[in-house]
């Protein structure tokens, strides 16, 4: 491509990025930035965390932080705190729903991070209690594999 006709391109280019800056409030996520943040979230609890604490403030505000916990099941089971893990559980589905890139795939990936949230909360625990935690890690895993929409 010769120089005179990069320009024109090159001009395209940065309009059409500018257009697509200024359709957007301040602060506002689109939805592709929105799915991307979501894809860095599941790869990582810590992710999570720092969305978490910084949820009311832009651009994290715009996620839905809506929860039930562990709906049916109990959130601290044998005293065993699950909080945590289905708060972020419940994010995922329900951001994931909300951008339109809950499939199949994403679900399973989704219900195996709370599957190994909930082992890490269990990795804190005694040898014995650790054993008791881990076979309600993998009920809820099930649970949620199977009835979890």
């Amino acid at each position: 491509m010769r120089v005179a006709q990069r320009i024109p391109a090159l001009a395209v280019a940065v309009f059409g990025a500018l257009a697509i800056s200024m359709a957007t409030p301040a602060g506002a996520m689109t939805v592709p930035q929105k799915q991307a943040m979501l894809y860095q979230e599941l790869a990582s609890v810590r992710v999570f965390n720092s969305m978490y604490a910084h949820r009311a403030y832009s651009p994290y505000n715009t996620f839905n932080w809506s929860t039930d916990l562990c709906s049916f099941s109990p959130n601290r089971p044998f005293g065993f705190n699950f909080s945590r893990p289905c708060r972020r559980h419940d994010f995922n589905y329900r951001n994931f729903k909300d951008t339109r890139i809950f499939t199949a795939l994403n679900k399973a990936k989704i219900d195996w991070a709370l599957y190994t949230d909930i082992k890490a909360i269990c990795a804190s625990y005694s040898l014995i209690q650790r054993a008791g935690c881990n076979t309600l890690a993998l009920a809820y895993y099930k649970a949620v594999r199977t009835f979890g929409r």
